[in-house]
């Protein structure tokens, strides 16, 4: 979604009070624009991001990959901020690792969150 602050004022908006909004994202630290593997000294396969501070919407040029369709890109702390800005409380933070599918066909994901779901209250 290109305009964040929309979103949340559309959810506040329909939400009574007390309310929950619960979203997942792509975990912005690891699917970040320009994001790489890359095998580490000891020969394990480490995942290198580049441009986590720069925001906006990017594409992945995997053609296999789930970014292809494209993804906008924030900060964890744009997030926590709007969120914050437009009256909701953060109540649980979650970052579930690769199922083992996952995890078994691709072991180097195995030890990062591919994702973050956060479960929040509208004040």
């Amino acid at each position: 979604m290109p305009d964040l602050d929309a979103a949340f004022t559309a959810a506040y908006r329909v939400l009574v009070p007390g309310g929950f909004l619960v979203f997942t994202i792509p975990h912005p630290c690891f699917e970040a624009p320009h994001a790489t593997w890359a095998e580490a000294e000891d020969g394990t396969v480490r995942r290198v991001v580049g441009d986590y501070l720069t925001e906006g919407f990017w594409r992945s040029g995997n053609p296999k990959g789930a970014r292809r369709a494209g993804n906008q890109h924030r900060t964890l702390s744009t997030y926590l901020t709007a969120l914050a800005r437009h009256g909701f409380t953060v109540e649980a933070f979650d970052e579930p690792a690769p199922d083992a599918r996952v995890a078994a066909a691709q072991p180097w994901r195995a030890g990062l969150p591919p994702f973050m779901v956060l479960r929040t209250r509208r004040a």
